[in-house]
């Protein structure tokens, strides 16, 4: 292992914009962190919507949500990024100072808000060692490969030992689990009795969504074998209405779950179909044979990531599909282009 991570007591990662997915797929990274260096604390500040799934990764001893320094990532008024914007330095710098901590990672990219602002509290509060990724991520994460092998590549560099085919693996708690049946039978579902198939076709970037008529097609090819049920994950109603309206036998919608219950349900399909997001990661990290369908972005790199997971890519007719981009396009262009990079599968 290089010499910047040897013996490091309390390290923090430090990723203050992570969606559903990301999430899932640090998942490996913070494993492999912790099983070579067993008796460090891992400890992880993220944007608040990102905490609740980062608090299921049992490899992570503590996490923090990065809005208690005054850093807002979300949809926020101007006045109160403003109002907290002097807090941001004082409470951070007080918060590593007291953590004590001797290795940090830090994903270093300035086309994320506030990089530039934690890059220089962290180098002013000595931190014995600073792993800045971003030179990193751009040697190994790219459309060749998926970005879980990019990560492994990573680790690899800087001394880890990978034992190989690692993938993301999440396991719903007993209680979950006991929800999950409970809303299967509500529904007169059992996985005993029936073929349960998951479909999320929504996101909330609204280019990777698939098509009102095309789920809908779906669904009624799936229903006429009757012993298929369809569980439609989405936290769109307006969507899911549509969807209602077009079929003869409706789906089971199924809208916000806390993340340990969409787990648990996730993992009661027998086959899970989605767009670019994140049950569709779930879905993989159960092991649950999972297709993912890809517009905009790019599938070999975000596909899901482990066995029975296929990707199907759609790109001749998305202006916007940009194969290395590790983020989706800036909100400004999303009603410009929605018609045409919206999913047609």
């Amino acid at each position: 292992m290089l010499d910047i991570i040897k013996n490091p007591k309390r390290i923090l990662s430090i990723h203050h914009k992570l969606a559903m997915g990301e999430v899932i797929l640090l998942s490996v990274a913070f494993r492999i962190i912790k099983e070579n260096i067993p008796e460090a604390t891992l400890s992880v500040v993220a944007g608040g919507y990102a905490c609740d799934f980062i608090k299921s990764i049992p490899y992570v001893d503590s996490v923090m949500p990065i809005e208690r320094f005054g850093i807002f990532m979300g949809n926020v008024s101007r006045l109160k990024r403003l109002f907290y914007r002097p807090f941001i330095v004082p409470k951070l710098s007080m918060f590593l100072r007291r953590g004590n901590y001797d290795c940090v990672f830090i994903r270093d990219d300035e086309r994320l808000p506030y990089t530039r602002l934690i890059r220089t509290v962290v180098d002013k509060s000595n931190i014995k060692e600073v792993v800045a990724l971003k030179s990193l991520m751009q040697k190994h994460l790219n459309s060749s490969r998926h970005v879980v092998e990019g990560y492994l590549a990573i680790l690899k560099e800087l001394g880890f030992k990978v034992s190989g085919d690692e993938r993301p693996v999440f396991a719903p708690t007993s209680e979950s689990i006991e929800r999950a049946i409970s809303f299967l039978e509500k529904h007169g579902i059992s996985k005993n009795k029936h073929k349960i198939v998951g479909l999320s076709p929504t996101s909330a970037m609204k280019i990777k969504e698939m098509d009102i008529e095309k789920v809908s097609e779906l669904c009624r090819m799936l229903a006429k074998d009757q012993s298929v049920k369809i569980l439609l994950f989405s936290t769109n109603k307006e969507y899911t209405n549509e969807v209602l309206k077009s079929v003869n036998e409706p789906p089971v919608i199924v809208g916000y779950l806390p993340f340990n219950d969409l787990i648990a349900l996730v993992a009661q399909c027998n086959q899970f179909i989605s767009v670019d997001t994140g049950p569709m990661h779930v879905a993989a990290a159960v092991g649950v044979p999972t297709i993912g369908i890809f517009g905009p972005t790019a599938g070999k790199m975000f596909g899901p990531y482990g066995k029975d997971c296929i990707v199907l890519q759609k790109t001749p007719d998305c202006p916007q599909y940009r194969p290395d981009s590790f983020f989706s396009p800036e909100e400004k262009t999303l009603e410009n282009i929605r018609t045409r990079c919206r999913i047609r599968q």
